[in-house]
């Protein structure tokens, strides 16, 4: 939730919300004043998103329960200076702006991330001893960048005084499928394997994001390097098979 403009505040007061009769939020009750930078961390079901959903009056929620300047948000008709990234493009609503026109590409530690489904596809072949199976020649690239680096870019937009701009986040660096299938073996300690191709005709396309705008208004600098980023995501998925 980024907050812009005037000094803003945000208070939580004993709000309870509930599917049907599972009870999700039971009795939340803190504030979030100006300046401030909250990160909400829970396991899948625990209540994040339907917070957010609280927050944003996408669900209904009971009166006197969530204010932002200390007015009721059930009586705000339109919000101002409140924004949001969805996690999944058709959870817009009012707001147009998608992940998918903020951000190049991203993986991380998730099965439902749309970039990381390759990764695991890769990965269950190589469990089972088999080589990574891959369409066309493998030249298709993807700018595969670490979530580490676009929750570093979106803390450096929240500080800037930057206004009406878009940015591109990446790495810079462009990554064949070919060669992601070789970062996993090499760091799955699978050398001996070799991708095999199918020899099916694709339309290669090639992602790389240019970051020097980003780099120059913002300061935006890589911190986690695409090859050991991926290897990361390789051995956890690996290691965490169930999950996956």
């Amino acid at each position: 939730m980024a907050l812009g403009g005037s000094l803003m505040n945000i208070k939580v007061n004993n709000l309870t919300f509930a599917y049907t009769q599972k009870i999700v939020l039971n009795k939340l009750t803190f504030a979030i004043n100006s300046g401030d930078f909250l990160t909400i961390v829970g396991k899948n079901g625990s209540g994040k998103s339907t917070f957010i959903k609280c927050l944003l009056k996408l669900v209904k929620i009971a009166d006197d329960t969530i204010f932002l300047n200390d007015q009721d948000i059930n009586k705000i008709q339109r919000f101002q200076n409140v924004g949001y990234v969805p996690q999944r493009i058709e959870f817009s609503y009012e707001f147009p702006i998608t992940v998918s026109e903020v951000l190049s590409s991203a993986y991380l530690h998730r099965k439902d991330a749309y970039y990381t489904s390759v990764i695991i596809a890769f990965i269950k072949r190589i469990i089972n001893n088999q080589a990574p199976m891959i369409s066309g020649d493998g030249s298709q690239s993807m700018d595969f960048v670490n979530v580490k680096d676009i929750v570093s870019a979106n803390i450096l937009a929240l500080k800037s005084d930057v206004e009406n701009e878009i940015f591109n986040v990446g790495t810079g660096k462009s990554t064949t499928i070919a060669e992601l299938a070789n970062i996993l073996l090499e760091g799955l300690g699978k050398k001996d394997l070799k991708p095999e191709f199918d020899g099916r005709k694709v339309i290669v396309s090639q992602r790389r994001a240019d970051i020097s705008k980003i780099s120059k208004m913002l300061g935006y600098k890589v911190t986690v390097d695409t090859e050991a980023g991926l290897k990361e995501v390789g051995k956890d998925i690996f290691d965490n098979q169930q999950d996956y």
